[in-house]
Parts: structure tokens; C-alpha cells; sequence
């Protein structure tokens, strides 16, 4: 419960600063983290369809980035 307490807490914090399209998309962005750490930690080999996927999340994470910072500066006011 704790846990899910501070997770909203950032979440809603974390709207201040950047829009909440961009907040979602690096909040869905967990399972490359899964991906690369399971390759480092556990020594398992990346697949190419991984390899593929990263690559196609982190092309749309950019385009949303860069879809937002036509908006900045964000004012951070309570």
C-alpha cells in the first residue's frame, strides 16, 4: 500500500514538469528496462524481435519528447 502510495505521489508530481502523454509513454516503457537488465543480470540473449521493439519504443518515446517540448517551458505552480 506504501508502495503504490509513492507511485501516485510521483506520478502526480511528475505532471508538473511534463505532460501527461509523455509521462505515460516512459511509465510504459518499463519492459525494455526488463529486457536489458535480464540480458545483463541473467546473462539471456536478446532476441531480435526484442531488439525490434526497443528500438520501435524508444523511436516513439522520441517523437512524443520532441512533440512536447513545443510546449516549455512547463510552469511547475502548485
Amino acid at each position: 500500500m506504501i508502495g503504490y502510495y509513492i507511485s501516485s505521489y510521483f506520478g502526480f508530481y511528475g505532471l508538473k514538469f511534463i505532460s501527461a502523454g509523455l509521462e505515460r509513454v516512459i511509465l510504459f516503457s518499463y519492459p525494455a528496462w526488463v529486457v536489458i537488465l535480464g540480458a545483463l543480470l541473467y546473462k539471456t540473449p536478446v532476441q531480435k524481435q526484442s531488439v525490434f521493439a526497443l528500438l520501435l519504443s524508444y523511436i516513439g518515446i522520441v517523437i512524443v519528447f520532441l512533440g512536447d517540448m513545443k510546449g516549455l517551458p512547463v510552469s511547475a505552480e502548485v
